[in-house]
Parts: structure tokens; sequence; C-alpha cells
């Protein structure tokens, strides 16, 4: 038998925490097992510097035939673009995450929030995170100091309501000469419905929740930001935001219509507002761009090609999420590996595209509501 979302999700709900836990470490495991793929082709890129003198060296002792004369090329073309990449990408003077850094972040009651929520304070030892959330989030990973995590409860999907709860948190700090450097805009919600089948309320609620939350949050903090922070000319002024959207964004899938273009919005904003906030070297903007995770969001999902596209682990990435912003790295951020070549499926031709979307079966794992 197969469950719906709603299902699995109060299922999961009713277990007992040793029960959560050992579902939590199974997963794990599954998504460690699953993941081999993507460490392979990293850990060939790795090496490739080594493969660069190997092939050096055989050059050297054949009379520096043609054949490897153009792989040493292209490998050191490659390893020079990876590294001019990578520096351009991130800002020397950003200053590390410490206990003087706020963090704001939507929907960090459970799933990737919660878990960034931790890294930070647990890992990085940051002042405070707030969170707004609809859910209250579990404070058992913190053993004592409780003041650095400020809950809102605060349906993100109703405007008037977020409006309120933002305007507050920042008026609050601004009145304590302090200001969020950290902004995480990772609510979202889905749906199992096709587009004739969805209500027009249902449609109205996806995209408060996956798009216009993300919109009003960016608005409210950057303007303080730019108008408020920067003058003040305070040592700490930086400015990192981290929008998450998905690769279904990119190519959406049979009975996700509505979600998709919500996610899609997401990544067409942070393109627009990355060169909008080019000429303030302070404001970095990181989108991420993730597969199936191991959330219970697409928990009744399961993937049908496991090794080519893998469940990404939520808390490995949340890990990664907190390293960029530590580095300040802008830029685009995708999980599992085949995600960063997903948009060239989509300069393809259409038998092409048709091919490639039976050959994933990415149209054949939503079940659509009865």
């Amino acid at each position: 038998m197969r469950l719906s979302s709603s299902q699995f999700i109060s299922s999961i709900m009713r277990l007992s925490k040793s029960e959560k836990l050992k579902l939590e470490c199974l997963n794990h495991e599954i998504v460690s097992c699953n993941m081999n793929l993507d460490k392979f082709i990293i850990g060939l890129w790795r090496s490739a510097k080594y493969f660069l003198a190997i092939v050096l060296f055989l050059s050297i002792f054949d009379g520096f035939h043609w054949k490897y004369n153009v792989t040493t090329i292209l490998l050191g073309f490659c390893i020079c673009l990876h590294g001019f990449s990578k520096k351009y990408k991130i800002l020397p003077i950003f200053k590390a995450i410490d206990e003087m850094d706020i963090a704001l972040i939507t929907g960090g009651s459970r799933g990737l929030g919660l878990e960034i929520a931790k890294e930070l304070i647990l890992q990085k030892k940051i002042g405070k995170v707030i969170i707004l959330d609809i859910i209250s989030p579990e404070f058992q990973f913190i053993d004592k100091d409780l003041s650095k995590i400020e809950y809102h409860k605060c349906d993100v999907g109703n405007r008037r309501e977020l409006q309120f709860v933002i305007e507050k948190v920042i008026e609050n700090l601004n009145n304590q000469k302090k200001n969020i450097s950290i902004c995480i805009n990772n609510a979202g919600i889905r749906h199992n419905e096709s587009l004739l089948s969805l209500s027009q309320e249902k449609i109205d609620s996806i995209f408060n929740v996956n798009t216009m939350s993300h919109i009003l949050v960016l608005k409210a903090i950057l303007k303080n930001h730019v108008e408020e922070v920067i003058p003040r000319e305070l040592t700490n002024n930086n400015l990192f935001i981290v929008s998450v959207s998905s690769i279904l964004g990119t190519l959406a899938p049979k009975n996700l219509s509505i979600y998709s273009a919500s996610k899609a919005a997401i990544i067409q904003i942070h393109e627009a507002l990355t060169q909008e906030v080019s000429h303030l070297p302070m404001i970095r903007l990181l989108l991420v761009t993730t597969g199936q995770l191991t959330t219970s969001m697409f928990g009744d999902v399961i993937p049908p090609m496991k090794f080519l596209a893998p469940v990404v682990n939520h808390i490995d990435l949340a890990k990664d999420v907190v390293c960029k912003i530590e580095k300040g790295e802008k830029g685009v951020l995708c999980a599992p590996l085949y995600a960063n070549f997903l948009p060239i499926v989509k300069c393809l031709p259409i038998f092409m595209q048709d091919y490639c979307r039976w050959f994933s079966g990415i149209d054949t794992q939503i079940k659509e509501n009865q």
C-alpha cells in the first residue's frame, strides 16, 4: 500500500524518540551508500593535479606526443578555471561567524532549517538564531544557553503576520544597535496534485510560503541593512543571504507544477538580486538548489535511480551551507552532483528532453492525491 505525503508525515510524528533516532540513522546509512557516484567523481576531480603530473611525465619521455600535450593543456586549463572560480566566489575580507552574528531562519523548526540552526549554534558559536515558523522547534540540542534561540510563532504564508513579525524583529535589533547578518529563506511546502486539481486557495498558499515569504523577508532585511546598518559603519556590517530553492525549479515533474514554479521564481530572484547588490561587497547571496532531501517533505517519494540521483543528507547539506557562509562564498550550491548539469537538459532537442525524463523516471514518482 502506498502512503500519501500527509499519512507518511503523520506516521513519522507518532514515532517515539528512539524510533525516530533509528530511522534517522538508517536514512543516513542509505544516503551514504547512494552517494558513491558523487564521491567517486569528486575524488576523481580532486586527483586531477596528480593526473596532470603523470601525463606531463609521460609526455616528456614520449617526445611530447600530441595526445599527451592536448591532455596536459585541457587538464591544466580545467584546474586553473576551477581555482579562479573558487577565488572569484569568495570575498577575502568576509568575517568568520562569531558571537556577534545574528541569523534569521524561516522554516527553521525542522528539517534543513533546524540542522542549519544547530550547526550555527553548536559548531560556530553564533550569538543568536531567530526562527520564524508555525511549529515550535525542539530545544533539546541546547544544554544550557537557551538565549541563543529566539522563536517567533509565525505563519510565513500569511503576509500581514509575517510583515508584522519581521518588522518587530528588525526594530528590536536596531534599538539594541544590532543587526541580522545571516538570513536563510528556507520555508517551503509542496502539493501532490495536477494543476487542474488544485484549488486557487492552495495555489495561493504554496506561492505565499515558497515565494512571497522569501520576497518579503528579503526586502525587509535588505532595506534595513542598506538604510540603517551600512551607514553606521559598524565593524560587522556583513550580510549573507541564503535562498533555498530546488532542482525542480529547473526541471518540473508531473503533479508538481505550482511547487516547481514557486521554486523557479526563487532562482530568478536570486540571479537578478545578485546583480542589484553587486556594488555592495559586504552583501553576499547564495542559492541552494537541491534534489530530494532526507526530510519529511518528500519522504513518501522513492527515488528510482539512487546511484545516479542519490538522496541528499540534509545534515551534510546544512554543514555545506554554513561552510559557505563562513567563507562568504557567493553563487550556487547544487546537490547532488547531477544538479549542476540539469540546466543543460533544457538546451537539448525536445525528443532528447523527453527521453531524459523517461530514463530518470521524474514524471512517475509524484502520485496525484485522489
